[in-house]
């Protein structure tokens, strides 16, 4: 089930989807995982990188990482703007 998703990262041949109980390999495209993921929940905020946009619990503008509570992930420049503005949309 999606909501038990925390993030997602891309390991070149597969991606891991991290819970916050454990890790699961599979072999799928992280561009692949996303389209299957219900919009509005996730956002991609790295090329390797998708979360579940209501675990965010902090954004550093200045070092370009977002948290989920105590876990740091990049924020790349380019996906920046689009986080900015789907977290708007949620308030």
């Amino acid at each position: 089930n999606f909501i038990h998703i925390r993030w997602i990262n891309d390991n070149v041949n597969y991606s891991t989807i991290h819970t916050a109980k454990k890790k699961h390999a599979v072999k799928i495209s992280l561009t692949k995982l996303r389209q299957r993921l219900p919009m509005g929940h996730f956002v991609q905020v790295h090329r390797s990188y998708i979360v579940q946009t209501e675990l965010i619990t902090n954004i550093d503008l200045t070092t370009l990482e977002v948290y989920l509570d105590d876990v740091a992930l990049p924020l790349g420049r380019t996906y920046k703007d689009d986080l900015i503005n789907q977290l708007n949309l949620l308030q």
